[in-house]
């Protein structure tokens, strides 16, 4: 032991001795950051995977609220049947969707230049047909979704029909259509038929708030 001392009193052997013990904590400490920095990637790797689960389940969310939002759309369609004295009869028709119809309009121009208002207001997905009838006096108290059905009118031969409705949360949705009625004329040989009622696609409604 004293040998030991004596030899590591020599300066040449104290740095040599010093020299190790420094090389050997560099390189405890480098094997210490080799394991520090796996561990942060493997933290990093598992943070991501997290964040990419996370990102794809928001998407799911979204994607799942979108098409409860569609299936619970309210879809209606108008149909009119009869038309007397100074009123238009018809009814609703339920297309699509969960959720109730509410504040429904119905809408009619006659090639006459009479626009008429029908209100039956709600309709829910059982009812599945409504009736109504549209009439003058409740046109003229109530303004028109349609500004073409005030401004314009149809051509002989033809009436318009608009809807517009909201769903239970407000949501504004509508419609147009250009009603053809049946009428005679001559096919493409000459020869005299009745062409049968169709329909063309309409002007699009302006919403309440922005009408």
């Amino acid at each position: 032991m004293t040998d030991f001392w004596h030899w590591l009193s020599e300066p040449l052997n104290l740095t040599a001795v010093a020299t190790g013990v420094l090389a050997l904590l560099a390189a405890v400490a480098l094997i210490a950051n080799v394991f520090l920095t796996a561990a942060t990637w493997r933290a990093t790797k598992l943070q991501n995977r997290e964040l990419r689960l996370f990102e794809e389940q928001l998407l799911l969310a979204r994607e799942q609220a979108k098409a409860a939002r569609a299936l619970a759309k309210p879809e209606i369609r108008a149909n009119v049947t009869e038309k007397t004295g100074g009123f238009v009869v018809g009814e609703l028709v339920w297309s699509h969707g969960t959720s109730p119809a509410y504040e429904i309009d119905v809408w009619v121009k006659l090639a006459d230049g009479r626009l008429l208002l029908g209100r039956p207001r709600y309709m829910a997905p059982s009812d599945r047909r409504v009736e109504f009838v549209a009439g003058e006096a409740a046109a003229s108290a109530s303004k028109c979704s349609f500004p073409t059905f005030v401004s314009t009118s149809p051509p002989p031969g033809e009436y318009w029909l608009g809807v517009t409705w909201q769903a239970a949360e407000g949501t504004f949705w509508g419609y147009s259509v250009r009603v053809i009625e049946e009428h005679p004329g001559v096919d493409n040989e000459g020869r005299a038929v009745t062409f049968g009622q169709r329909t063309l696609p309409g002007p699009d409604p302006v919403a309440p708030k922005a009408g």
